[in-house]
């Protein structure tokens, strides 16, 4: 017995959760052999480890993994019961718990690969091997955070804090009207509609909902949280873990693209001017960075500060940079000595690399999604046969997920919970709020080689009716060569009161001198009467009528589309929408709602590809307030749209790949699926282009050649990243 203390003592937590790691990712197949290093350390053959010092583990003797994962759990066991006891972790702060929960998911995770991995062992004819999830070990690390830990989380909402105050002495907040609370009913909270308003105050600083509201999202958590039988029952406790992993190699991607300048910045000493407001800001944004990239301080790594909190300090700093009066002086003053040209590549480059890195998470969320889809189809009534097309495959998946994540706490509900546990007012700042941007596929043709990002609204706001455009984003402007420009496409509604500030902010870019050649802004219409043919348009059937006034819209400065038209353009819409009546409407006099919803959506995918041919953009974004749902299923459509024009299969790469676009952002930043009507309607119209080009190809890209120069048409290929 004495022996086993002494190596318990000997495997440390960060080994033990290492452990947990690398068993709850693992891939289950008896011929991948699994290794322990100095007695304790477990690893997975294909990581790189010296065969001297690795013992790999054979099915005939499974005792000496066996210890060594129970070690694992007893290890993490007693860490648990020194934080408990020692109460030096805030429990009250929402990363906190995500952390632990994140821990324990892995723990499950691992417990219940290994024993399938047993099992296929013993389907080998090596009998009577222990079960771990049955073991006293890992029984008693899941009692004990049941037991004691997640009842620490529970206490922050018993009782009032003063932060509800301020919600409580807000009268007016009741009195508000719909359009400017933009809250409906509870249920509208947990569709996750309108959000933001928790970040912001209206024009007199005071909050948007009353304190019932609160109360109840309080309570209605509570029992969600009670609710689940066992801490791996939800699914969406994996999302921290795979947001982290995100961030991680984030920060490696950055540090990778950054390198050359950070070298230079190190070799010629600029680091060493303590003095220096702007290069302590720099040197405490590498070194944040550099923790970011750290392995080991994922959340699976580590009870402490983890990569999200580190490239969350990186942002911070690297915005602070940009505010500085160091920074502001180099680029007012146009400086040209060798240490004002170093600052500026190495925050240009932080900068650029933000926003243009890949998401490195792609087949970890598909995996997920499938996931999802397959639990909830276990629990769907109705059974669609097998024979649907891949789009209605698409609905059915979508059903699936909305059934299975009905099943567990809501998402939306617990982020808005973390909102209020912080105690106090923030920002609504979505690129400080774990949504960092990212490349999501590239277009190349003849002319250039367009990136195609994923972009929240690049804009700060604590007070409604104003917002700023952040620095970061000015940044990234600033890092674009003469020649290249930012096709930014802005989705939402600047005559909406909640969304006006950030439109008008984002819409002022283009009259700057100093980024008037880099950005081209064009505002596309997601949530008018017009667009949803409702109100005044619901009755609009004659295709004549429509199209007018679909025409009248566009070019409309009351309207909700904000485009600069050019004598190319005018022509562009005019042909187009004929071509779109005629091709795929067979030139019908009458149109129902269906077909003029079908016909906007189509005709939005035809123009955006003209404004690549006009203005070919370097980087282009589907941007709304978050990146989500109307921004999502827009790059998602127009994904889907050029795979369709230039007759490419959907494979199931390409399908999967697709269904990352929909629904990862969602998943990933508010732990919930896309919203099921704007969903709905982008298959509808992907579906009519897709039937259009299997029945009559040929017709329809010799239409479409009239549109567009036949060089550019033809040279446009799409790259998954």
């Amino acid at each position: 017995m004495k022996q086993k203390t002494k190596e318990i003592i000997e495997l440390t937590i960060h080994d033990a959760l290492a452990n947990l790691s690398a068993l709850s990712e693992m891939k289950i197949d008896a011929k991948e052999p699994i290794g322990i290093v100095k007695k304790h350390k477990i690893v997975i053959e294909d990581e790189e480890f010296s065969y001297r010092t690795m013992d790999w583990f054979i099915g005939e003797d499974a005792q000496n993994l066996i210890e060594s994962i129970k070690d694992t759990y007893i290890v993490v066991l007693e860490y648990l019961k020194q934080i408990y006891e020692k109460d030096f972790i805030d429990f009250d702060e929402p990363k906190c718990r995500k952390g632990f929960q994140a821990i324990m998911v892995m723990a499950t995770d691992a417990a219940n690969k290994v024993d399938e991995y047993f099992k296929l062992l013993e389907a080998e004819k090596i009998p009577n091997i222990e079960k771990i999830s049955e073991c006293l070990e890992f029984k008693e690390l899941k009692s004990f955070y049941v037991e004691k830990i997640s009842k620490k989380f529970t206490e922050s909402l018993e009782g009032e804090e003063p932060w509800d105050k301020k919600w409580l002495e807000n009268d007016k907040s009741l009195l508000l009207d719909v359009e400017k609370s933009g809250l409906k009913d509870f249920e509208s909270l947990k569709k996750d509609e309108e959000y933001e308003l928790f970040y912001l105050v209206d024009d007199d600083e005071k909050p948007f909902f009353d304190h019932e509201l609160i109360r109840n999202i309080k309570l209605f958590c509570a029992y969600d949280e009670s609710s689940l039988k066992d801490i791996d029952d939800d699914p969406l406790l994996r999302i921290r873990t795979f947001l982290d992993k995100d961030f991680q190699r984030a920060a490696i991607y950055i540090l990778e693209k950054s390198q050359k300048a950070i070298d230079d910045y190190f070799f010629q000493k600029y680091h060493m001017d303590s003095n220096s407001e702007i290069i302590s800001l720099i040197n405490e944004a590498i070194f944040a960075i550099y923790l970011a990239a750290n392995p080991k301080n994922l959340i699976t790594s580590s009870f402490f500060k983890n990569s999200i909190e580190y490239f969350n300090d990186f942002q911070n700093f690297l915005r602070d940079i940009l505010a500085s009066d160091g920074y502001q002086k180099i680029i007012a003053y146009d400086f040209e000595d060798k240490k004002a040209e170093c600052i500026l590549e190495i925050v240009h480059s932080f900068c650029k690399n933000l926003f243009l890195r890949n998401s490195s998470i792609k087949q970890e969320m598909i995996g997920f999604i499938h996931l999802l889809i397959r639990k909830g189809a276990e629990k769907r009534k109705f059974k669609y046969p097998k024979k649907a097309s891949f789009l209605n495959t698409i609905l059915e998946n979508d059903e699936s997920m909305q059934v299975i994540l009905a099943s567990y706490p809501s998402g939306p509900l617990m982020k808005i919970l973390d909102v209020i546990r912080l105690e106090e007012m923030s920002y609504f700042d979505p690129l400080l709020q774990d949504n960092a941007p990212s490349k999501i596929y590239e277009i190349d043709h003849n002319k250039n080689q367009l990136d195609v990002i994923r972009c929240p609204s690049p804009t700060k706001q604590y007070i409604i009716s104003t917002a700023e455009v952040t620095d970061e984003f000015k940044g990234f402007l600033r890092s674009l060569e003469k020649n290249q420009k930012y096709l930014f496409i802005n989705m939402q509604d600047k005559n909406s009161y909640k969304e006006r500030a950030r439109c008008s902010q984002i819409e002022l870019l283009e009259k700057r001198a100093d980024f008037k050649n880099n950005i081209a802004v064009v505002g596309l219409d997601k949530k008018s009467d017009f667009y949803h043919q409702s109100g005044i348009f619901i009755n609009l059937n004659k295709a004549d009528n429509f199209i007018k006034i679909f025409k009248n819209e566009l070019v409309s400065k009351e309207s909700a589309f904000s485009i600069k038209f050019t004598d190319e353009l005018y022509r562009f819409v005019d042909q187009a929408m004929k071509f779109i009546h005629k091709h795929f409407f067979v030139d019908k006099n009458v149109l129902t709602r269906k077909n003029r919803l079908d016909f906007i959506e189509i005709f939005y995918n035809f123009f955006i590809l003209k404004l690549i041919e006009v203005h070919n953009p370097k980087v282009m974004s589907f941007s709304c307030k978050d990146g989500i749902d109307i921004g999502s299923l827009a790059g998602a459509s127009f994904y889907s749209f050029l795979k369709l024009l230039k007759n490419e299969n959907f494979t199931k790469e390409t399908e999967d790949y697709f269904r990352w676009l929909i629904y990862g952002p969602a998943l990933l930043v508010r732990e919930r699926s896309i919203n099921s009507l704007d969903l709905t309607r982008t298959i509808s119209a992907i579906n009519i282009i897709d039937i259009e080009m299997f029945t009559h190809s040929s017709k329809i890209l010799k239409g479409i050649s009239s549109l567009y120069d036949p060089a550019f048409l033809k040279s446009i290929k799409v790259i998954n990243h």
